[in-house]
């Protein structure tokens, strides 16, 4: 992984993660608007973003391991597909990461601008995800892509609980 994806990922973190967050947090306080205080979804909220970061890093590792090197960013992306460990499971788990976190900081908070906050990133994602990221894809890995694509899910495993 080269230096400047690992500071573009640090950025992109801190920035999307913490800042905006913060930021939203506090405006939501100044203009008294909803907000809830509940122990137990705090509780939830903390379980949330815990996983999410530590399933975050692991994903990263794999992406830049199993990818022989490169990083999520677009400007460094990894140099063939990655289809084992997380990957062999869940095309995106980055996004999961994400989703999981932002909507573990709004039940955490319980302000309502960190839930549309949350709502419009994980539009976003996806709307990306699905028109232009998934194309570069097929362009870049062709038919390799494809196959992986029909057989592994977007976000969520399959799960067979039952066998013949």
């Amino acid at each position: 992984m080269k230096s400047f994806s690992i500071v573009g990922i640090v950025i992109y973190g801190v920035v999307t993660f913490v800042l905006l967050p913060f930021l939203l947090v506090s405006i939501n306080s100044q203009l008294n608007l909803p907000e809830y205080k509940s122990p137990f979804l705090k509780l939830i909220g903390s379980m949330c973003m815990v996983f999410g970061s530590i399933l975050g890093l692991y994903s990263a590792r794999v992406f830049a391991i199993n990818g022989k090197g490169g990083s999520p960013l677009p400007l460094d992306p990894p140099k063939q597909l990655i289809t084992t460990d997380i990957y062999r499971w869940i095309r995106n788990p980055m996004f999961v990461v994400s989703d999981l976190v932002w909507f573990g900081e709004f039940l955490f908070d319980g302000s309502i601008l960190l839930f549309f906050y949350t709502l419009a990133w994980t539009t976003f994602n996806h709307i990306h995800l699905v028109i232009q990221d998934e194309k570069w894809l097929e362009k870049r890995y062709g038919d390799e892509y494809k196959r992986y694509k029909q057989k592994v899910p977007r976000y969520f495993p399959r799960i067979k609980l039952f066998t013949k």
